[in-house]
């Protein structure tokens, strides 16, 4: 994860220990301190949105709950959709803002396959806020289109509302140096070093 273990924040062998070390997660979240999940004006609202909201926050923070065990999976769901959830709006923090800062910066969201774009480092971007809703997608800071986060690996395909809609907006407001990048100049085709397109222009008149 960025910037800090997980081993500082969580005990070993817990729910959400094994849940962070998917290589995807160490890779591309931001550690959300267990404090965070214990101060109710961060998760204000999540408890109506999600189902088994109690139980989840149980599991993440004391590593047990209290259900019956054929709810285990959906609880388990619950805590997967919470976490995401204050993810999304913990890295939204000025602490949380500079760890993203120095991923985009170490190039740990990708970098933009656009050749002209000279393999710029990119940021994470969910279309939808809501789970189940979208796919994480990287937004090139130079060109200023979306793409696929490493798309040769379906292994990182994660939802996007670990990040959510504004993240980019967000971070490129907090550090407008990113947003002064250089336009990438377009590929133009040359055949024997002329230009063909203004070539094909010319005989078309």
């Amino acid at each position: 994860m960025s910037s800090t273990s997980t081993s500082s924040y969580y005990s070993e062998c817990t729910w959400l220990s094994s849940f962070l070390s998917k290589p995807e997660f160490q890779l591309l979240l931001t550690t959300v301190p267990l404090t965070y999940f214990q101060e109710s004006l961060s998760l204000y609202g999540l408890e109506q949105e999600i189902d088994y909201f109690k139980e989840a926050l149980s599991l993440i923070l004391n590593n047990q709950y209290d259900c019956d065990e054929s709810e285990t999976d959906k609880v388990e769901r619950s805590a997967t959709i919470l976490y995401a959830k204050a993810h999304q709006r913990y890295i939204r923090t000025a602490a949380a803002l500079d760890e993203v800062k120095t991923a985009f910066q170490n190039g740990n969201y990708g970098t933009c396959p656009r050749n002209s774009c000279q393999n710029q480092h990119m940021l994470p971007f969910g279309a939808s806020n809501d789970p189940g809703k979208s796919i994480l997608r990287c937004y090139c800071p130079v060109c200023g289109q979306l793409y696929k986060l490493y798309q040769a690996n379906a292994d990182y395909y994660i939802d996007g509302c670990f990040f959510g809609s504004d993240l980019v907006g967000i971070f490129l407001a907090t550090y407008p140096e990113f947003t002064r990048y250089p336009k990438p100049a377009a590929y133009v085709p040359k055949v024997y070093g002329f230009e063909l397109y203004k070539n094909m222009k010319g005989k078309a008149k």
